[in-house]
């Protein structure tokens, strides 16, 4: 964010360079937004006309969102706060906002974006001008302060005990954004425990409590938190929401996925990303029982299309940083005088 006092300058411009966490922003012929679980080409709502559609219905939705909160908040809410400001420091907010892109109100225009994911995990489209993609930002060895010391003691045991016996290291880490759902995870214990070569390594990510769980089988291990990367290292599959972060996290480490959306920001449009390039299965949060949960557990296990599949995006995503693709990007921008700044006139 840059905030500009009105006062300080008669003339300002600024070069704009936003990054980017989520996969698509800009509508796209043929592309589905990031919120939706629709895929290109299955059924009749992954039909041309129909994507078109659910971007109409978007639109029109966030539109009655804003006008709500308009009345409701008496003109205060975000969206006439920055009509405000934009009339106030002279941007022409107006020609510029729009429903062509997801993250509305948010007016990006043409600004270069520089997303951290790679392109070739989202639906096959021609990209906007705007979004340059340089893989995923993965940094191995950050430090995990929330991290209990005996918890990674009690997980290198685990580990070393794992590769001794062949047994099965799965990882199921809670979404630390949005709240989760303790039925299910009382679910997937009821499925794992009845698998005496599975291990499951649970990070309940500050949602719950261990004794909320209640007593755990001998081949469940659950903890409040724990370092991701490291016991992605040793994982053979990955349970998780669909959050943009853990999924590039699993293809780093070539670690096939069961995602369980909880029907939130993006979450949805990344599943069936994910679905859609065969790197893991989709499972219902909400229906999904522990036979089934059992059954998709066992298809990653043991189907190896799946581990072919994210070797491949893993590859993929590996080149972007063997060729310097983010600092090529930048340097590219950073040389590029014809990119539009915003001019402010006082």
């Amino acid at each position: 964010s840059i905030f500009l006092s009105p006062s300080a300058f008669s003339l300002v411009c600024h070069p704009f360079r936003l990054l980017c966490q989520f996969l698509s922003l800009w509508k796209r012929p043929n592309l589905p937004s990031i919120h939706s679980d629709i895929v290109p080409g299955q059924g009749w709502q992954g039909q041309r006309w129909a994507i078109e559609w659910s971007w109409l219905r978007y639109g029109w939705k966030k539109w009655q969102e804003y006008q709500r909160e308009r009345w409701r908040r008496m003109g205060l809410d975000r969206l006439s706060v920055l009509h405000c400001y934009a009339r106030q420091i002279g941007y022409p907010f107006k020609d510029r906002y729009g429903f062509s892109q997801w993250l509305v109100p948010y007016p990006h225009d043409s600004l270069p974006i520089i997303c951290f994911n790679a392109l070739e995990l989202d639906f096959p489209h021609t990209p906007h001008p705007s979004m340059h993609y340089v893989g995923p930002m993965v940094y191995e060895n950050r430090q995990e302060l929330m991290v209990d010391p005996s918890a990674e003691e009690a997980l290198e045991r685990l580990f070393a005990v794992s590769r001794l016996e062949g047994r099965s290291l799965i990882y199921c880490g809670c979404s630390t954004f949005v709240k989760g759902n303790k039925a299910f995870l009382q679910r997937l214990v009821d499925a794992v425990s009845s698998h005496s070569q599975w291990d499951l390594v649970l990070a309940l990510g500050g949602q719950f409590n261990l004794d909320q769980l209640g007593t755990l089988p001998p081949n469940v291990y659950a903890f409040n938190w724990v370092c991701q990367l490291h016991v992605l290292k040793h994982a053979d599959c990955a349970i998780n929401n669909g959050g943009i972060n853990s999924i590039n996290e699993c293809i780093y480490f070539g670690v096939p996925m069961l995602v369980y959306s909880l029907n939130r920001f993006d979450q949805n449009g990344n599943a069936a990303r994910i679905n859609y390039h065969q790197l893991g299965i989709i499972g219902n949060i909400f229906k999904d029982k522990a036979p089934q949960i059992q059954e998709h557990i066992q298809a990653l296990l043991k189907n190896p299309s799946y581990k072919i599949q994210m070797n491949q995006m893993k590859n993929l995503c590996h080149q972007y940083t063997q060729n310097n693709q983010a600092s090529q990007v930048v340097e590219t921008i950073l040389k590029d005088s014809s990119l539009e700044h915003i001019t402010i006139i006082k």
